[in-house]
């Protein structure tokens, strides 16, 4: 499995809300081994003033069951509420803004508490025994008092949780977690600052004609692909690689992945080469740089919708998208041919141009909010402040931006 394959793989398990909770609830099981066992082993006595809660073996077994009953029914709860944001999330903001919601760390670690409390109280619960003539009296002391214990931290995460999710759902919040993981892909993607334009020809490369094609054996979006596998099957094989798709691009099966426009592709390993690339369902951010500018504008032109009529919204996500084309405009891309360590080109990889995601970000908006002068303001006033701090490099765009949304004026096309 290629380190991007990987990568996603494990993006995807992190942002799950069952991983971390499981995690937890194995630790619940091992922490109700553990106090059993001290118990058994009498290394703790229930007659000492350190305990907060002695009771014999029947009212241990109603306290151990009332706070696994209660637990259970307040993971009902939380697990309802969570269930209500998303479906908010989803119908105000966009779909897209669900995986923000299913990793953050506070909503998964809330779970697994109240979960793991519960798969505690229900280990420790199974061991507690009255006398009968078949076996003796055992009361795990040590074991009640921790369920205790995390009963009232439960109780605790309840509050914080309920907190918590109400800041949560906030537009101002749900628009910076967005634009954090926008920055975040923006300095892992493109971390060199922007320097002089490479001067290789690089529209020979794009234009030449394939001698070989490897094709996608099945469909989805292009979500990753990894350098060091293809530059190490380039090599290897003799031969200049061109990828078909960019990143976040959507292939049918059939579709032409890899093209070999240079060398003598016998005996390669199709299959392998394949590989090397990384289809799923959805966009993800592990390379797609245009995924958080298209989070940002759908959430603006669902606030621009008349169902919802946000322009508050729209305005705040078009400063986000400010912010991130201040951090992108200053960052060079990488080049469209990849050489080898030899200097030899053998991969060329098709990229997101600048002036594309300008356009793709604000021109969504600008269409939406033709009617709206106080979000077409915004506009400009976004676009002419990256006019004053971007490079000359990067302003022929900007300034296209800013045309078009002077034209989209009701008063001017009037």
């Amino acid at each position: 499995m290629t380190r991007p394959r990987v990568r996603s793989w494990w993006t995807g398990l992190r942002s799950s809300l069952w991983f971390l909770p499981t995690l937890i609830i194995l630790s619940a099981v091992g922490l109700a081994t553990l106090t059993v066992w001290l118990d058994q082993r009498g290394q703790v006595t229930p007659g000492g003033r350190q305990f907060i809660l002695v009771v014999g073996a029947e009212g241990a077994r109603g306290v151990l069951g009332t706070i696994a009953g209660s637990i259970i029914t307040v993971t009902g709860v939380v697990f309802s509420i969570t269930i209500v944001v998303l479906q908010l999330a989803s119908s105000q903001f966009s779909p897209r803004v669900l995986r923000s919601f299913t990793a953050d760390r506070s909503t998964q670690l809330v779970l697994g508490v109240f979960i793991g409390t519960f798969t505690y109280a229900l280990l420790v619960l199974r061991t507690v025994r009255s006398e009968f003539s078949d076996y003796t009296r055992f009361v795990p002391a040590l074991s009640v008092n921790v369920a205790v214990l995390l009963a009232l931290v439960s109780m605790g995460f309840l509050i914080y949780f309920i907190d918590h999710i109400a800041r949560s759902i906030q537009a101002e919040t749900i628009i910076a977690r967005v634009t954090g993981d926008a920055l975040e892909v923006v300095d892992r993607l493109f971390p060199e600052p922007l320097g002089a334009p490479a001067e290789v020809d690089e529209a020979a490369y794009l234009e030449a004609a394939p001698i070989a094609v490897v094709y996608a054996n099945a469909s989805g979006y292009l979500q990753s692909v990894d350098p060091d596998s293809i530059m190490r099957h380039a090599v290897n094989y003799d031969l200049v690689l061109r990828l078909e798709r960019r990143i976040g691009s959507f292939v049918v099966a059939g579709d032409a992945l890899i093209s070999i426009i240079g060398g003598n592709p016998v005996d390669l390993p199709f299959d392998s080469l394949r590989n090397t690339v990384t289809l799923g369902a959805e966009r993800t951010p592990e390379q797609d740089v245009e995924r958080g500018l298209i989070e940002l504008t759908d959430i603006a032109v669902r606030a621009l919708s008349p169902g919802i009529n946000d322009p508050t919204t729209a305005t705040v996500c078009i400063d986000r998208l400010t912010e991130i084309f201040m951090t992108l405009g200053c960052r060079a891309f990488p080049p469209v041919t990849r050489r080898a360590k030899d200097g030899v080109v053998r991969v060329i990889a098709p990229r997101a141009e600048f002036e594309d995601l300008v356009s793709r970000a604000y021109g969504q908006i600008r269409v939406y909010a033709a009617s709206n002068p106080a979000v077409l303001s915004a506009i400009e006033m976004s676009l002419q402040r990256l006019l004053a701090r971007l490079p000359a490099r990067r302003q022929p765009p900007i300034l296209a931006e800013i045309e078009r949304t002077h034209r989209t004026r009701p008063e001017v096309r009037a």
